[in-house]
């Protein structure tokens, strides 16, 4: 691997025109020198990656992340005036994504999804650059505020129709059915543009069949079996949840009124979510033509998809979109997932997520912030100790499999049952700590 070193010891005062202090030392600068010698070091970890590198999902990432941070941290000693500083770090971003895009063409969208690419070279190189590119400069276009007058939004309604358009002949959409995208990404536009709630649920309804399209063009004949099901039903899992990652933002513009249909699109995903993970990482077989082998869902993913959609919960109900129930209901799935790292069960998520639900509800439903009263009344009380009970007894095969993998033999029934015993006492400490604690401090006055 070619490796470059710079020297920074160079005399920039024949070159320089301005000056200022840091920590009480004179530092002479010239702006275009010092912003070469700052992109220079994103293009030599750009050149690292095209040249060839063991690790290449780790070095796009290091690369990505320090062009991230060269853009917006590092300048701030080029200039004073907030004027030069922004048109620098426009044209320092410009340079960084064009190689991004360069890096990621190459080392990621070529070699690793060349088989959708439908379009022969050397076409294929042009069209798939004009749709990155156009598609990144767009989205930072847009994110620095830059689509602000009338001339600017026709600028970014034509670019994505075109990257639209691109990208659609990129997988080979037949020529007849082209205006779709490019309709696609005209009301996709439109909506950042115009704030228009219909041009989205327009742009979800296209975008949809999009994808249907290419689920059914690619996977849907093949006779595939995968965590035993079907590819074509993973298939039809696979849309029914990119619809509802389409929908579900569109829904949060409705008025507030309508905002139970976020929660009815969040807890679908969140249940689709669990069940295919579920079934990839439990049901870990794949089998093709007499062909079998064993394939890995990464616990990374778990791992990724659990914080991030409890994050996503947390700021929901933060910002008053969903109520209580609907967190209660969502936390207590996404955080049943992270079970599959521990029991290797195929119910597992589905035991863990009923006790969570039978164990949580003092904590995120009935959570009172006074301390002189409680929420929960004492036939709640009894009826939630029951449910409790009752989940703990079904998940009793859970607990078995648990006990067995800890103890390295199978438990006895009287261990089994002494540690269901136990679970339900533990299950019912925060109905008691949390709601009925003036009950405890009646005993332990009648006790003294």
């Amino acid at each position: 691997m070619p490796y470059f070193q710079v020297s920074t010891k160079m005399a920039l005062e024949p070159y320089s025109f301005g000056s200022y202090e840091i920590n009480n030392r004179e530092v002479f600068y010239d702006t275009n020198l010092s912003y070469a010698l700052v992109n220079l070091r994103s293009v030599v970890s750009g050149i690292q990656i095209m040249a060839g590198s063991s690790n290449t999902e780790a070095h796009t990432g290091w690369t990505m992340l320090n062009i991230l941070h060269v853009c917006t941290s590092t300048l701030w000693w080029v200039t004073k005036n907030p004027n030069q500083l922004r048109g620098i770090q426009v044209m320092n971003g410009v340079v960084a994504l064009v190689v991004v895009v360069i890096c990621l063409e190459v080392r990621a969208v070529f070699h690793s999804f060349g088989e959708y690419i439908q379009v022969p070279p050397h076409l294929n190189y042009l069209l798939v650059t004009t749709t990155m590119l156009g598609g990144a400069a767009g989205a930072g276009a847009y994110a620095l505020g830059m689509i602000s007058d009338a001339f600017s939004c026709l600028a970014f309604t034509a670019l994505a129709i075109v990257v639209s358009a691109a990208g659609a002949i990129i997988v080979g959409f037949p020529v007849l059915f082209l205006p779709l995208p490019s309709v696609a990404g005209f009301y996709l536009a439109r909506f950042f543009t115009k704030k228009s709630v219909p041009s989205y649920f327009a742009f979800v309804v296209l975008g949809s069949l999009m994808v249907t399209w290419f689920e059914m063009h690619n996977f849907w004949d093949l006779n595939i079996w995968m965590a035993g099901m079907s590819l074509k039903s993973f298939c039809k899992l696979v849309i029914l949840n990119v619809v509802l990652a389409l929908t579900i933002p569109g829904l949060a513009l409705l008025p507030s009124k309508l905002h139970f249909l976020i929660e009815i699109g969040l807890v679908t995903q969140a249940l689709l979510l669990c069940h295919i993970e579920n079934r990839f990482f439990n049901y870990s077989g794949i089998y093709y033509y007499g062909f079998e082998d064993d394939v890995m869902y990464p616990s990374y993913m778990v791992l990724v998809t659990t914080f991030v959609g409890l994050a996503l919960v947390r700021r929901l109900s933060a910002d008053h979109r969903i109520g209580a129930k609907v967190v209660w209901i969502l936390t207590c799935h996404y955080s049943a997932k992270m079970g599959m790292l521990v029991i290797s069960s195929k119910l597992v998520v589905w035991m863990l997520a009923v006790l969570l639900l039978a164990v949580t509800p003092p904590l995120l439903l009935y959570k009172d912030k006074s301390r002189t009263a409680s929420k929960m009344q004492t036939w709640q009380g009894y009826t939630h100790t029951g449910v409790v009970s009752l989940s703990v007894w079904f998940c009793r095969e859970t607990i078995f499999e648990a006990l067995q993998r800890w103890n390295g033999r199978a438990p006895s029934d009287g261990l089994l049952l002494g540690f269901c015993i136990v679970l339900m006492g533990l299950a019912c400490v925060p109905i008691v700590a949390l709601h009925f604690s003036h009950v405890l401090l009646s005993i332990f006055s009648m006790d003294t």
